[in-house]
């Protein structure tokens, strides 16, 4: 993943939520050192067949601006304010029920799904 400044990492996840629907506050975003693990197993985001975007900034302040602002647009955000030297990646996904936003509590984020039957 090649690195991006401010408002190119901006643009590319603001088109990408509005591809989807533009509704920013159905949408997390965050900062991170290691997106993958943040995302498909902090968060539960589905690797594949789902609405989430990384892009990698130059700095960490730079992700966190990038962050910042797509808060001020209404996507929603956990309380991560490190800026280690590492923490450049900015990320943003849909909500879900299948996903779990940041400052969830294990109980509050469980899903429960119906038991599946068998077709006849």
């Amino acid at each position: 993943m090649d690195r991006q400044d401010i408002q190119s990492a901006y643009n590319d996840i603001v088109a990408h939520i509005e591809k989807q629907s533009g509704k920013y506050d159905t949408w997390y975003a965050d900062t991170t050192a290691d997106w993958k693990t943040t995302i498909f197993k902090e968060h539960r985001v589905p690797l594949k067949g789902y609405w989430w975007m990384v892009r990698q900034c130059y700095t960490p302040i730079a992700a966190k601006t990038v962050k910042d602002s797509l808060v001020e647009l209404g996507c929603r955000a956990g309380s991560n304010e490190d800026t280690g030297r590492n923490v450049v990646y900015v990320y943003a996904y849909l909500m879900s029920d299948i996903t779990k936003q940041g400052d969830e509590d294990e109980e509050a984020s469980s899903v429960s799904q119906p038991p599946v039957s068998p077709k006849p």
